[in-house]
């Protein structure tokens, strides 16, 4: 970590300055262990050079809490998938990563973000999530950043995954950048691929930003995954400076829940608790004081193409800018903070 990276940070609860522990001598410029402490009395720990800005509840490394969840027969399924929860076998051919038992059992029960961190987790360990593909890539994101923002701009990316996008922005000449997620494992792999990258663990919801820091927000693929997204876009709102920009890109609504039904993903209610329509999307950014400027994709991303049934295969050449908003699959925007008008 970086002692510019530090001047960024602030603490998570109370906002306020971060001091690294034990104190930076004069002629020290980076951070690999230690801690970072507030004066509200809460320490946050530095591993590797990357600060975890996570409160000890969402801090897992440990095994997934099976309390409550239905019981089942720990029996590997012939396709080898089991229910992340319960570990009962999967039917073959189905798509989900929790049983229909599980899924309902979360729902019902109420999602919370320990319980997440800890499906997220288990996830990761089983080598099946995003981090380990170049799955939220955004060639649109990078032209645009490209195009209108300065080399010197202060970019931070939320749910980095693999860090393909993050180290994509960095090779079109952008050094002060940040890539973040609330796993720490996903964090770790995306800076030992990329070791030029600066990472922080935190949570989105809850930013260890100081106020009003940040020229650049990115996610991809990542909204959709929050229990309040509201709060988010709070945060997001906070950290910017006025005239900053957020990047967006999440699943519309209407395709992804089309989509859902049609691959069978029942449990997607977990996976995806807060989904948008391009109309909503907008009412809830600019409820947070952040103009939205809708950008349309030439053609399906990547990581859409790839879900198309052979017989489909051609959509991946329709030309995006033809299709009406509200039917986009993905909701692609570009969110500016709007200055405070001057006081009277």
């Amino acid at each position: 970590m970086n002692r510019d990276v530090i001047d960024l940070l602030a603490c998570p609860s109370c906002k306020g300055t971060l001091r690294p522990s034990p104190p930076l001598q004069p002629c020290t410029t980076t951070v690999t262990e230690g801690a970072l402490r507030c004066d509200c009395g809460i320490s946050y720990p530095v591993e590797h050079g990357i600060p975890h800005l996570l409160p000890k509840l969402l801090r897992t490394g440990g095994a997934l809490d099976h309390d409550g969840a239905p019981s089942a027969l720990h029996l590997q399924g012939a396709n080898g998938r089991t229910c992340l929860l319960c570990r009962c076998s999967l039917p073959q051919g189905v798509r989900a990563e929790l049983c229909r038992k599980c899924t309902a059992f979360l729902l019902e029960q109420g999602l919370n973000k320990a319980r997440l961190a800890q499906l997220y987790e288990a996830l990761e360990n089983r080598g099946e999530s995003n981090t380990h593909t170049d799955y939220t890539l955004s060639d649109l994101f990078v032209e645009w950043l490209a195009k209108n923002r300065p080399k010197e701009a202060r970019i931070l990316e939320m749910g980095c995954g693999g860090g393909y996008l993050a180290e994509a922005i960095r090779r079109e000449g952008f050094h002060n950048l940040l890539a973040s997620d609330f796993n720490a494992g996903v964090v770790e792999t995306a800076v030992a691929r990329f070791p030029a990258l600066q990472g922080v663990v935190m949570d989105s919801e809850v930013l260890g930003l100081a106020t009003g820091s940040v020229d650049c927000i990115v996610s991809v693929e990542m909204v959709e995954h929050l229990l309040d997204p509201q709060q988010h876009f709070h945060e997001v709102a906070r950290v910017l400076k006025p005239g900053g920009v957020y990047l967006l890109r999440t699943p519309n609504y209407l395709a992804a829940s089309v989509y859902y039904r049609w691959s069978g993903r029942y449990d997607m209610g977990v996976w995806h608790p807060s989904t948008f329509s391009s109309a909503t999307l907008q009412r809830s950014l600019e409820r947070h004081g952040l103009r939205v400027e809708h950008l349309p994709p030439r053609v399906l991303p990547k990581s859409q193409q790839e879900k198309l049934p052979k017989l489909l295969k051609f959509l991946a050449r329709v030309p995006l800018q033809r299709v009406p908003l509200a039917l986009r699959p993905s909701i692609c925007v570009a969110a500016t903070k709007v200055p405070a008008a001057p006081s009277a």
